[in-house]
């Protein structure tokens, strides 16, 4: 798990060996929503980072199956890219 920065509101980002991404807002007063849901990597997520800032709201997966996957959320679109990496990939 990992948290975004601060100016990007209280996000949560979770993965796991279900292959899932999540990202979690908390809205106040104990309330947590998923408000984000990805489950295209083959085998399990095993690390995740947000990027500084600075670069904007930027989360880079790493996955078993070989790949990395970078969302960048921009206003009204989610940009997801995938980067082959051989080998299985532990850390980010």
């Amino acid at each position: 798990m990992t948290w975004a920065h601060p100016r990007f509101g209280c996000l949560l980002a979770s993965c796991g060996f279900d292959r899932k991404l999540c990202i979690w807002k908390d809205f106040g007063q104990g309330k947590w929503e998923k408000v984000y849901n990805y489950e295209n990597h083959k085998n399990s997520i095993n690390s995740l980072a947000f990027a500084p800032n600075e670069f904007g709201l930027i989360l880079l997966c790493g996955s078993s199956d070989g790949f990395f996957s970078l969302h960048e959320f921009k206003s009204k679109y989610i940009y997801i890219d995938f980067i082959h990496y051989i080998g299985y990939v532990y850390c980010v």
